[in-house]
């Protein structure tokens, strides 16, 4: 689930940064990117206490 919304936040701070809107665009894009490091950690972290 937090994939999808990593993913869904830096698409959208794609499109802001091509619509111009370059502030909701760096906030999506720094969210979206924290989200994706932030499962990938918890999934490794998961996967060595197995």
């Amino acid at each position: 689930m937090g994939g999808i919304a990593g993913v869904s936040l830096l698409l959208g701070g794609t499109v802001w940064m091509c619509i111009g809107k370059p502030a909701y665009a760096a906030g999506a894009l720094i969210a979206g990117a924290a989200a994706l490091l932030s499962n990938r950690i918890h999934y490794y972290q998961m996967k060595r206490e197995k």
